[in-house]
């Protein structure tokens, strides 16, 4: 038996015993607890990406809120499904006051940059 082949054997009773034990409760919960979150990140990804906000939206709002774009796109989300725009466009209102939009590459810009990818070396 190789030494590989001993690890896994090892590593696969660890892990029976492991999951055989009452001490995985605690991770239980929190693994039925993030699919929770996750089925709720979805919706919210979902209404911000089948909105009328941009990306540039949700940047100037993260850096208003002080979290990450991708953070900001789930909060945009989610007062989108609570039916929430009128306090979104206020809040974009004093974001676009106080920060701009540092907009590089953007969905459109897909095409130009696969044909450059595609293209000839130059001799």
């Amino acid at each position: 038996m190789s030494v590989t082949t001993k690890q896994r054997t090892l590593l696969a009773a660890l892990t029976a015993v492991l999951l055989l034990s009452s001490s995985i409760t605690p991770a239980s919960i929190a693994v039925a607890q993030s699919v929770g979150q996750n089925q709720d990140d979805e919706r919210e990804w979902k209404a911000y990406t089948e909105s009328n906000y941009s990306f540039c939206d949700a940047n100037v709002l993260a850096q208003f809120w002080g979290i990450n774009t991708e953070d900001a796109k789930l909060r945009l989300g989610r007062k989108i499904l609570l039916g929430d725009q009128q306090t979104i466009d206020q809040m974009l209102g004093q974001a676009y006051s106080q920060f701009g939009c540092q907009q590089g590459f953007n969905f459109e810009d897909a095409p130009n940059v696969a044909e450059l990818w595609a293209a000839a070396p130059a001799a």
